[in-house]
């Protein structure tokens, strides 16, 4: 597959998805983002059966959204992505997430802090097990 930034504009209002084609067979899939910009590119789980991928709010530092999808294969060669779960919060952003395991990931999230003039990051690593949603640990 390959990865394409989608922008378009109305009345001022920016919007952006993230397109995966298919080169093989000609289809596409879309990822809207639940915010202004695009969402970072999904990360397959080691089996191939989820896309992790993520958002960090534009106008709140400290917020993000986390979401899994399932691939499914469908006829030969093609595959139907589905919404699995999702995670929302407004206490930290993410640096990278990782799989750990087909069922498993794991999050860096770092929290910017003032310090004197400039912003820090301060990170932490949190894991999620997939089960019917997304429990952050």
């Amino acid at each position: 597959m390959y990865i394409l930034i989608s922008h378009s504009v109305a009345e001022s209002l920016g919007f952006s998805d993230l397109v995966l084609l298919d080169s093989i067979e000609g289809c596409q899939h879309r990822i809207a983002s639940v915010g202004d910009g695009a969402v970072e590119i999904p990360i397959p789980s080691p089996d191939g059966r989820f896309l992790a991928y993520y958002y960090n709010e534009v106008y709140a530092p400290n917020s993000c959204f986390i979401g899994i999808l399932d691939v499914r294969k469908g006829t030969p060669f093609r595959i139907r992505l589905s919404e699995n779960s999702s995670f929302q919060t407004e206490n930290w952003a993410v640096e990278n997430i990782r799989w750990i395991d087909q069922n498993t990931i794991i999050v860096k999230a770092y929290t910017l802090k003032k310090v004197g003039n400039e912003r820090s990051k301060q990170f932490t690593y949190y894991t999620a097990e997939l089960n019917n949603k997304i429990n952050i640990k």
